[in-house]
């Protein structure tokens, strides 16, 4: 149906803009169209280019609502078109989750590759200590075994800074808990960071999913999951040089 009069399409359609933008924090309505106001979305590549903060997308918002109404003035829209704008914030919304989660992906997997370059060692590894005041942490045992290329029977250990006390273990299980006080599960993720000595361990630390690490973090042992590779192979010097691009 036809909105009858300028000033009820200039309302519609900050309405749906301001709609728009609650859906997803780094979405932002702008009009580029000519003629009839049409309503385009541009999502944030904050990953790359880094998170703009509230107030900076509350000064765009705003920026964006007055040229809107400018635009609007004198114009016609359909309750179609106004309404066209939310289906189009939600796939984009959609777009954006998957393609940062398929680049964080994309980095820790360069990140395990470059590492198994002497190079990196000292630049890369980190010894810390549990700490049992940590939330719970969640281990996810099939995704560390798609980092080494490989899925194999494998026993998966916390251990304690001495490395003497098994505070968690998992065998072949998709998941290892360990508990903290409170034991409140947190969304996190394991990133390889190395390969130890005699027994062909692979040592991994635990970072949430928003890439801080904890106050103090775990190390964890996967045992016999891959023997350790000859450094500087071909994929291992095109992992490097891919990885400094994306860093």
């Amino acid at each position: 149906m036809n909105l009858k009069s300028a000033a009820e399409a200039k309302e519609v359609a900050k309405e749906k803009m301001e709609k728009a933008c609650e859906i997803y924090e780094g979405i932002t309505a702008v009009n580029e169209a000519a003629g009839p106001v049409k309503l385009m979305l541009l999502t944030l590549n904050w990953l790359s280019s880094g998170c703009e903060t509230a107030s900076c997308q509350a000064k765009e918002m705003k920026k964006k609502a007055k040229e809107l109404e400018k635009e609007a003035e004198g114009t016609r829209i359909t309750l179609e078109e106004a309404k066209g704008v939310l289906k189009v914030a939600q796939e984009e919304a959609e777009k954006a989750k998957v393609s940062a989660s398929r680049m964080l992906l994309f980095k820790v997997r360069l990140i395990t590759w470059a590492w198994r370059s002497s190079d990196f060692k000292e630049a890369m590894y980190k010894q810390v200590d549990m700490d049992t005041s940590n939330p719970a942490v969640f281990v996810n045992a099939e995704l560390l075994h798609a980092y080494m290329g490989r899925k194999v029977r494998t026993v998966i250990q916390v251990m304690s800074s001495d490395g003497g006390t098994v505070i968690g273990k998992s065998t072949d299980e998709k998941q290892l808990v360990v508990k903290g006080s409170p034991p409140v599960p947190l969304t996190t993720y394991v990133e390889v960071i190395g390969i130890a000595d005699s027994n062909q361990s692979i040592r991994a630390e635990i970072w949430n999913n928003f890439g801080d690490t904890f106050g103090a973090l775990t190390s964890v042992f996967c045992n016999n999951i891959i023997q350790k590779p000859q450094d500087w192979q071909p994929e291992v010097i095109l992992s490097i040089l891919l990885y400094l691009v994306a860093t």
